[in-house]
């Protein structure tokens, strides 16, 4: 075989490191696409990723920055459709959004990591959960909120169309009836939950899993008739390891109308998931 003229080994190196390099950096780009980053990450002893609940973006988590400062970290995940990614189509298949995630997560600070998620997001912090393998970024602890478990009948009704989805959205508590009736609003919203509710119908399709290898801490809301607290609790069948339920006062969206109980309980989750790891900053005081 003839080399080309000028296609030494050093022309070869080189081709490979410029290949390495743009490998990189499109896994970086990626990753912005994907994350959120609220806080200084360099004063954090764990990485809390947030996933939203169905139709929400990432910039709801934001809040939690400074009174996690110094324990957390908060990367919140967005989802196309919605926010700043509100031209991207959305995704339907919870396979493929969790492969995405899962490469964008890989370039997170080399620290642990606890995923987080309500009601949709729960169920996709599962998932990523499942297929979590990355020695670097240790997974230390699952939280979901208002969302039943893969194996528990879900209570929402089948929604075969977006208009089935809007009428059923207006039986929720947590969305004001003059958004709801707000035409405009509804057609750049409503897409973003509709594709939302096939990622959900996608995720509860595949049946029960295999149980986690690492804590899990389950939370409902005391009024919540979507994810009661007596259902939410049966995520105990998916804990390999230690499980700890809690329930706090409000409805579905109790982590935002009960939002100083939920920061004081997400707070003793971290603790719990970062105890005897000696990772703790002499930064954090609680």
């Amino acid at each position: 075989m003839v080399e080309a003229a000028g296609a030494g080994p050093g022309t070869a190196l080189a081709s490979a490191s410029a290949s390495s390099a743009a490998s990189s950096a499109a896994s970086t780009a990626g990753a912005a696409r994907w994350l959120r980053h609220f806080g200084a990450p360099g004063a954090a002893a764990v990485n809390l990723v947030c996933l939203p609940h169905a139709g929400a973006g990432a910039f709801q988590f934001a809040a939690w920055a400074k009174p996690l400062a110094g324990l957390a970290h908060i990367v919140a995940v967005q989802l196309p459709g919605r926010e700043d990614r509100l031209g991207e189509p959305c995704m339907t298949s919870s396979v493929d959004l969790v492969d995405e995630l899962a490469q964008a997560l890989s370039e997170l600070p080399p620290r642990p990591v606890v995923l987080y998620g309500h009601s949709m997001g729960a169920s996709l912090a599962h998932a990523l959960a499942l297929r979590w393998r990355d020695p670097n970024r240790p997974l230390r602890a699952l939280l979901v909120s208002g969302q039943l478990p893969p194996h528990i009948p879900r209570r929402r009704p089948p929604l075969a169309t977006p208009e089935a989805l809007l009428g059923w959205l207006r039986e929720l508590e947590g969305m004001p009836a003059a958004v709801l009736a707000n035409e405009e609003l509804m057609a750049l919203w409503l897409p973003a939950v509709w594709a939302d509710m096939q990622l959900l119908d996608d995720y509860f399709a595949a049946g029960p899993r295999a149980k986690l290898d690492v804590p899990l801490t389950a939370l409902s809301g005391t009024d919540d008739w979507l994810a009661p607290p007596d259902s939410v609790a049966c995520w105990r069948d998916c804990a390999g390891a230690t499980f700890h339920s809690a329930t706090l006062e409000g409805g579905h969206f109790f982590p935002h109308t009960n939002a100083a109980a939920m920061l004081d309980t997400l707070r003793a989750a971290l603790l719990r998931a970062l105890a005897g790891a000696d990772l703790l900053q002499t930064s954090y005081h609680p």
